[in-house]
């Protein structure tokens, strides 16, 4: 689904702004960043703190502390982007699962050098020495996920 797709649908629109409006009490069209946490988690996307402070850092409209409709919009846009792009990456690492979620550098080094975007063999290192690499010299499939999508 293209990343912002979604907004024109009405129902789930709808639907972002009846929770929005829940923590809206006073009706002012912003709500704080904590409570954003809690609508982007009811809505099953659990956000750390600091990665909404990241996000808020650059999104904000309008300069201030607190969240806009739209901001929210914007945000949850991202996220769900995100969340795709893992789903889609996971499906993709699958192939190469070693039957416990795990895939050995060397395997890794071959699958990123062969995938779509050519990534040199020093980014490819980076990436595998910012994942955890185990005694076996195995890697986590989920972990080198959460690499790549940083």
């Amino acid at each position: 689904m293209d990343n912002f797709m979604w907004i024109t649908n009405s129902k789930k629109l709808k639907e972002f702004r009846l929770r929005f409006n829940v923590y809206d009490q006073n009706q002012t069209g912003v709500v704080k960043v904590i409570d954003l946490q809690t609508i982007l988690r009811e809505m099953g996307m659990d956000v750390a703190m600091e990665t909404l402070q990241q996000m808020m850092k650059n999104i904000d409209l309008y300069g201030r502390e607190d969240v806009h409709f739209d901001e929210f919009l914007l945000m949850a846009a991202k996220l769900e982007a995100c969340e795709d792009d893992e789903q889609e990456l996971k499906e993709a690492f699958s192939v190469f699962d070693n039957g416990k979620g795990m895939v050995s550098v060397p395997d890794l080094r071959a699958i990123m050098a062969n995938m779509g975007e050519k990534l040199s063999k020093e980014e490819v290192e980076e990436m595998i020495d910012e994942a955890t690499v185990n005694r076996n010299n195995m890697i986590k499939i989920n972990d080198f996920i959460s690499v790549l999508l940083r």
